[in-house]
């Protein structure tokens, strides 16, 4: 760490250095943010793992995203196991326009970031819910299901998005486990699309509780470091 600490000084910023000409080109601002984080006593993103059963029952959580005509929808599906109080929970909403626009010039599958998004708003709104527990995780985009896992991409608009997803992660300290489905297998699908399309939703039971999905802010989302740290206090 001692090494690390003494190289900060060198990856600040210099207005006089163009980043075109930086070794470290578009992904220095990265760097800074990573080491922004592993450098600060008391909030490395670690994981504390402890053996045996979880201390509080699982939660299951479907996410899907849509990319069709007008619509970008997202839609959320969460099932809390803890039997002091069972609830089955849905959200549906559509992606911020700031955040979409930026989709839109940073790459050309924005279905694909879209899915991600979806995973890591699923996150955020279940929020202090997950603390420490263990969460099984549905999605059916492979592209999605591998980020979540791997905390990457080859694309840096959804590396921006997955590493989120993993911080979230990380500061809640979650037990999680990713898993690919079908379309037809994920519930979400219906929450992702138009409300024309979710005449289905009447045949669930137990009925599912409607709830606001939250975002997170561009100032969040522009910097890894702020949103890690706000949640890992």
């Amino acid at each position: 760490m001692g090494e690390l600490a003494e190289l900060w000084p060198c990856l600040a910023y210099s207005d006089a250095m163009s980043l075109t000409v930086s070794h470290f080109s578009p992904e220095r601002k990265d760097v800074q943010f990573f080491l922004s984080i592993i450098l600060e006593k008391g909030m490395r993103p670690s994981r504390k793992i402890t053996p045996g059963a979880p201390a509080r029952p699982h939660v299951l959580i479907w996410t899907d995203a849509c990319y069709d005509n007008e619509y970008r929808g997202l839609g959320l599906v969460s099932v809390d196991t803890d039997d002091s109080s069972p609830h089955c929970t849905m959200c549906a909403d559509v992606c911020p326009p700031w955040l979409l626009a930026t989709f839109k010039a940073q790459c050309s599958w924005v279905i694909w970031v879209l899915e991600m998004l979806a995973g890591l708003y699923g996150l955020r709104t279940l929020g202090q819910e997950l603390r420490g527990r263990r969460v099984y995780f549905f999605c059916d985009s492979t592209a999605a299901w591998s980020s979540m896992i791997t905390g990457y991409s080859s694309s840096k608009t959804m590396a921006r998005v997955s590493v989120l997803f993993q911080l979230f992660v990380a500061a809640l300290n979650i037990d999680l486990w990713v898993e690919w489905v079908s379309t037809d297998a994920n519930i979400a699908d219906l929450l992702s699309r138009p409300l024309s399309g979710r005449s289905e939703l009447s045949k669930i039971i137990p009925p599912l509780v409607e709830r606001p999905m939250i975002f997170i802010s561009e100032e969040e989302f522009n910097d890894p470091a702020l949103f890690f740290k706000k949640w890992r206090e």
